[in-house]
Formats: structure tokens, sequence, C-alpha cells
């Protein structure tokens, strides 16, 4: 059982989410991601073209393709603070963390009507990435819809709006 979108509107959903998030831009982040596992958040984790998954420091210096600079809180290796590749998981949980604070309010208030949709889809979709085990926004929308309702509708109804262009096959 598939996720049904036309490939116009996942094309959509990727300039939506790049305008709000530049790092979500990389060939790696755009919509819908199908890639499997999540990268584990370590130096000696690389992605296909060996980009490490995680490079430490303490102060961002500048934006790196592929990467989002925060810091994350895992289980097993504590709270790190560093460039986070756009394929571990802990890249989208900084995005959508940044999304609840006072810049969710501050850029709300003050933009127009295709920004607000682009900044909800953009928080969905992170929302679904940051909870799901897989690098896969099929699994995770999936996954997402069959556990959770958005005011009464499945959640990818509520991602896509009503346009009518999604369905399960």
């Amino acid at each position: 059982m598939g996720i049904i979108r036309s490939r116009q509107e996942d094309t959509r959903t990727a300039q939506m989410m790049a305008l709000i998030f530049p790092e979500l831009d990389s060939k790696f982040a755009q919509f819908p991601m199908k890639r499997g596992n999540w990268l584990y958040p370590i130096e000696t984790e690389s992605d296909e073209q060996g980009c490490p998954a995680f490079i430490p420091l303490d102060k961002m210096t500048e934006m790196k393709e592929h990467y989002v600079y925060g810091s994350a809180t895992h289980k097993h290796l504590g709270t790190r603070q560093g460039y986070y590749h756009v394929l571990t998981k802990e890249a989208h949980m900084i995005l959508h963390h940044r999304m609840q604070g006072p810049l969710q309010l501050q850029y709300l208030c003050a933009i127009d009507g295709h920004k607000r949709e682009a900044w909800s889809r953009t928080q969905k979709i992170l929302k679904f990435r940051s909870l799901c085990g897989l690098a896969d926004d099929d699994h995770c929308l999936f996954t997402g819809n069959r556990v959770q309702t958005i005011q009464g509708k499945s959640a990818l109804a509520a991602l896509l709006g009503a346009s009518g262009m999604s369905r399960y096959a």
C-alpha cells in the first residue's frame, strides 16, 4: 500500500520547504525523501559522496551544503553541537524545533498566504521526519497517517490540503 501523489505536487512541496529552510534544498533532503535508514550522527558514518554524518563544531561559521547546524540530544551519544547531515534524523529534529519558537510567531505574522502554506507544509513534514524511523517520506506520512489525525482529516490530506491530488493505493 503506497501513497500516490503527482510529481508536480512533490516538486511544489520541495520548493516550499526550500523557501522556509534553504538547507532542505539539498538533493538529499528534497521531498519526497526515499532513502531508507537515517545516517547515524557520528563522524565516521557518511553519505555516498563521503560527506560525514556529523561535523562537531561549537559555533556556526557558515551554512554548509547538505548540513543543518544545531544542537541535538541522542540517546547513545548525548547532547552534541555541530553540523548534522540532512540524512540524519537529528537535522530534521533541529529544523522542526526552530519552527516552534519565537521565529514561528514572527514569521507567520509577516508573510503572505503562499509562504504561510509553505511554513505549514514544511512544519508537518519535518514533524513526521523527526518522529519516523526511516528517511522515507512515504513511510513517514503513511505511519503518521495511521496514528494521528489533524483536525479530523488524515495527516496526508491535511498536508496536501483539499486539492484531491493524493489517495491511498
